[in-house]
């Protein structure tokens, strides 16, 4: 899609995305929102808020611009012996 988009992550109990893989169209107006929400987060000492992906998710929520979440076994490793040992359970339990 012609829209920003970031990598879903395979943390699924802690963040909805993770910043190691993003695009997007070139003047995406989503970006402005994201910077309001990075300085809105300034204080914060967590830095998944701060800066990192709790920073994103809470962008993409604010955004009255359309953004995409890519789906993280196309993307992202999953992470195997993290969650219940198997790669099944880890994806089969996001649904």
């Amino acid at each position: 899609p012609n829209q920003v988009a970031m990598v879903e992550s395979p943390y699924y109990w802690n963040e909805k995305t993770q910043n190691c893989l993003m695009s997007s169209p070139k003047h995406d107006p989503f970006w402005v929102d994201l910077f309001a929400m990075l300085m809105k987060n300034a204080e914060k000492e967590e830095v998944l808020e701060a800066t990192g992906p709790i920073l994103l998710d809470q962008a993409m929520e604010y955004s009255v611009h359309p953004s995409y979440i890519l789906p993280c076994e196309n993307f992202q490793r999953v992470p195997l012996g993290e969650y219940d040992q198997t790669l099944w359970t880890t994806i089969y339990d996001r649904e």
